[in-house]
């Protein structure tokens, strides 16, 4: 007896029936783990961009110069860490009144130009030129503080033009005070130094009794001839000298203008009842003082201050 054929089709087999449902079940739970750990990563990324966002806001807070981005076609800031008001003791209310024109109503009077040319290059700097500028800037007091600006392109519009600026600036006003304070040290200095000079381009030594001398060293311009004056005429009066001793051994330049000032020294003290004896003149400068018609006549000459202080000891009483 034959059996009847076997439909192969009308019994689907049992493994695929119940493997499929499983499968598919795995395949959702495995996209459902994986985006839950991208969910999570992507959560823990935005926490440590909003801390390290955090981080950077209250460092530019705390800084002490002002930070600022200025859009140049509005006119205006569209970022600033602090109110440059606020820093220079202005309250919030004084500050809103002042609005968009707080630094023109601030500024100094004299610096408004200068600031307005300042603005004026923005347009034209190169990415990375700094533009930097001083200006004054009004506290409630009415005194002034000194800001320094300093400024360069923070970005560009699509046709290349600048779109924004990024500036600090900071408070110059100690800075300044502080250089002034050295400026005026630095002349108390160099008028310290300058008078020590003259004292030892111009010093009076006490030989004997009633002589003195003064070796001159360098040149001697009318000034330095001013200070001889002065120094020898006061120690005549002082010490009683009645010879003075004049020695130009390390005197540069003895000319007829050196030996007029040498005359008037002469007669100056001559007046005070003293005789000036002018000691080392070198032979060149001897035949110079003849060729130029000086008149030596009236000055007492020795060829060296050791024959000077000689001759001065000789007239010296015992």
């Amino acid at each position: 007896m034959n059996k009847p054929p076997t439909d192969i089709t009308a019994r689907p087999s049992s493994k695929t029936a119940l493997d499929l449902p499983h499968a598919s079940g795995a395949l959702a739970e495995g996209e459902l783990s994986e985006l839950r750990r991208r969910v999570a990563q992507l959560e823990a990324n935005e926490e440590k961009l909003r801390h390290d966002l955090e981080a950077v806001h209250r460092l530019l807070r705390l800084l002490p110069q002002s930070i600022y981005v200025f859009d140049v076609h509005q006119r205006s800031n569209i970022y600033a860490n602090g109110d440059l008001g606020l820093l220079l003791g202005y309250s919030p209310d004084e500050i809103r009144q002042m609005g968009s024109g707080l630094l023109t109503t601030l500024m100094h009077p004299d610096d408004l130009t200068l600031f307005e040319g300042h603005a004026s290059q923005y347009p034209t700097l190169a990415d990375g030129q700094l533009l930097c500028t001083d200006y004054r800037l009004r506290r409630p007091g009415g005194t002034y503080h000194w800001i320094r600006g300093q400024e360069q392109v923070f970005s560009r519009t699509g046709d290349g033009a600048v779109a924004t600026i990024l500036g600090i600036a900071h408070d110059l006003t100690e800075e300044r005070r502080a250089e002034a304070e050295r400026a005026v040290l630095r002349e108390q200095v160099i008028a310290a130094q300058s008078a020590t000079l003259r004292e030892i381009g111009t010093p009076l030594i006490p030989i004997a009794d009633g002589v003195v001398a003064m070796p001159l060293v360098g040149a001697i311009d009318e000034e330095r001839a001013d200070r001889i004056l002065d120094v020898l005429l006061n120690g005549i009066t002082h010490r009683g000298a009645r010879l003075a001793l004049l020695d130009v051994t390390g005197a540069k330049d003895v000319d007829a203008r050196v030996a007029a000032i040498l005359l008037r020294v002469t007669r100056a003290a001559s007046l005070l009842g003293a005789q000036v004896v002018l000691t080392g003149i070198q032979p060149v400068t001897a035949r110079l003082l003849v060729e130029t018609g000086a008149d030596l006549g009236q000055i007492t000459t020795r060829a060296t201050l050791q024959e000077g202080i000689t001759f001065a000891l000789k007239l010296s009483p015992r």
